[in-house]
């Protein structure tokens, strides 16, 4: 929560800006970037994959289908 209270403070202040107006952008940020303690991205730690954008679509380089509940199961508990 910290990190999204500093960057909500770097964007928003100065201009008069609305916070709320950049809270979107800022939590697809921070939701798609590595983190330190877990070593991945809160997006990648919840759905198992990155998240779809316009420019992986773009460049072919999303997966655009969910992955099977039961495969991750096998294959991610012993």
């Amino acid at each position: 929560m910290r990190i999204l209270t500093t960057l909500l403070r770097s964007y928003a202040d100065g201009e008069g800006a609305q916070w709320s107006a950049f809270l979107p952008s800022l939590e697809f940020a921070y939701n798609d970037s590595v983190v330190r303690t877990t070593g991945e991205a809160p997006f990648f730690l919840a759905f198992g994959q990155p998240p779809v954008t316009p420019l992986a679509l773009a460049a072919g380089l999303a997966h655009t289908s969910r992955p099977n509940p039961s495969s991750c199961t096998e294959n991610c508990h012993p």
